[in-house]
């Protein structure tokens, strides 16, 4: 840490070109008083600017007005006796201006289809929080464990729309219709709104290899399922050994460079070089899972740099926007997302749709048609290779049969099936609904509302359950909101039923005293 400090405080200290060109500026002091009127009169329109909110981070400050960043930064902390000190000790702290970014950055996350958390809250301000103390180089410190529970008391607006998203992305066992629906509907809005072109959207997804087969397991188990750091870790040993990669391809047939998470405490020079392809990423984690910061190092170093279209494609393609937007589909159900990816990819142009829950065999094209095939090919490759009375393979022996099987398995025409038979590419409801068993949409009986009477007995009320859950969302709203007022007006009939049978009682025992 003190060499840290040494080091920003000589960087402080050296001289810089604006100072070269201002003769009375030639030391100025490290408190950040200087003797040119006109930089001083910069240095303060540029700290007033920042104090305003006007201005987010040093550096622009220092870029707009022209100044030295680390004399703006002294300037800045003057008044603070040990102004580098001040960036290891003090933090940033969120206030009222900052309530609609959190709550706008949550309800993207919503619409985006990601589904609800606990901490939800809380980790959307520690996001901002992070983007605020890194601009203003201040030391982040995670927000308290209660903070999201007194934002909402704060904001009863967003507890609301929190709520209300979480029953529709509530998991089931069973894929339902409407969401199917629903997530194709705003996959297809989301492409026209922002003139995606099909080259651009991408799907993502990770698989995760044992080398090491218990004694007394079947075989069947050499390839994990999906969230593999909530699933897989209750069931294997520590001494199991676990390798995971991240794939990622697109519409037409193109696979990026892989991201390949091996276990251990440190990446060794030579795993990467087991890999052929030069351009794939290796990791490390301690139990060779997946996790945040892997998914969020895939992104920056591998999706954004590989996926970057260029201007030359741009005009071939004759858009009249300079930038190209990307579209992602991520299962953050089976695999957690986190909000950091999330910001991230908006950062840099990407909009990350998640698939409903329960339908990653239905909606996601690696799963549909590549990863399925990876599982059977590298498993049938791993028992070729096993020697009888063996249920371990090193990593030198891995990575030869994964590289095999995934060049045979992520072949371009496995890959067009996947995005077909999943109904993203060309979209296709339809070939959705036939794969999962539904009637098809076109098909479906939608029931005229203006024709619908109250349910008297529990079967008509059931029949009407029953095409609510089968219908479109509109019409599953609409369905909603017609048994909803039919139950307040039975309730209302009864009050006045109960209402009459007591005036009716009490002029009977009126009569019975005149008499």
């Amino acid at each position: 840490m003190q060499d840290t400090v040494d080091r920003l405080d000589d960087a402080f200290r050296a001289p810089s070109p604006l100072r070269s060109r201002c003769v009375c500026c030639e030391s100025p002091p490290p408190s950040g008083e200087v003797d040119c009127p006109l930089l001083d009169a910069k240095l303060d329109e540029a700290i007033e600017s920042l104090r305003n909110g006007e201005i987010a981070s040093l550096h622009e400050a220092a870029v707009r007005y022209a100044v030295s960043d680390s004399l703006l930064y002294t300037r800045y902390y003057r008044e603070d006796p040990e102004p580098v000190a001040r960036t290891f000790r003090d933090t940033y702290k969120l206030s009222e201006a900052d309530g609609p970014r959190v709550c706008q950055y949550i309800v993207q996350w919503l619409q985006s289809g990601f589904p609800t958390s606990p901490h939800l809250v809380r980790e959307a301000g520690n996001a901002l929080h992070k983007r605020k103390c890194d601009s203003l180089y201040l030391n982040f410190k995670p927000l308290p464990q209660l903070w999201g529970r007194r934002f909402l008391e704060y904001h009863p607006q967003l507890k609301e729309t929190i709520d209300s998203y979480t029953e529709d992305h509530k998991r089931t066992k069973q894929p339902q219709p409407d969401k199917i629906s629903s997530f194709i509907d705003l996959f297809e809005k989301t492409r026209k709104q922002y003139d995606i072109h099909p080259d651009d959207i991408w799907n993502a997804d990770e698989k995760g290899f044992m080398l090491e087969i218990p004694q007394g397991r079947t075989q069947k188990t050499i390839i994990s399922k999906k969230s593999l750091q909530h699933k897989a870790s209750r069931l294997l040993a520590l001494s199991e050994d676990w390798v995971s990669t991240i794939e990622c391809c697109n519409t037409g047939g193109r696979v990026l460079a892989p991201y390949v998470i091996f276990k251990g405490s440190a990446v060794e020079s030579s795993w990467k070089k087991m890999i052929r392809d030069k351009k794939a990423q290796v990791g490390c984690e301690e139990k060779g899972f997946s996790s945040e910061k892997h998914q969020l190092k895939w992104l920056t170093r591998t999706f954004i740099p590989q996926t970057a279209v260029s201007q030359k494609t741009l005009s071939q393609r004759g858009t009249s926007s300079n930038r190209a937007m990307r579209l992602l589909l991520l299962d953050g159900h089976s695999s957690p997302v986190s909000f950091e990816l999330f910001l991230a990819c908006w950062e840099n142009h990407i909009i990350p749709l998640c698939i409903p829950p329960s339908t990653s065999h239905l909606l996601h094209p690696l799963d549909v048609g590549t990863l399925s095939k990876l599982t059977n090919i590298y498993t049938d490759e791993l028992r070729n290779a096993l020697q009888a009375g063996h249920f371990r393979i090193g990593r030198d022996q891995f990575v030869p049969l994964w590289w095999l099987s995934r060049q045979e398995a992520l072949d371009p025409e496995n890959i067009f099936t996947g995005w077909r038979n999943s109904g993203m590419w060309p979209v296709s409801k339809g070939v959705v609904y036939k794969r999962a068993g539904f009637d098809l949409p076109e098909a479906r009986h939608v029931p005229d509302l203006t024709q619908l009477d109250a349910p008297i007995t529990a079967e008509v009320f059931s029949t009407l359950l029953r095409q609510m859950d089968s219908s479109p969302p509109e019409t599953a709203a609409q369905l909603r909101e017609f048994l909803i007022s039919c139950f307040d007006q039975q309730c209302r009939t009864g009050e006045l039923l109960q209402e009459a049978l007591s005036d009716q009682q009490q002029r009977a025992s009126e009569l019975q005293q005149r008499r």
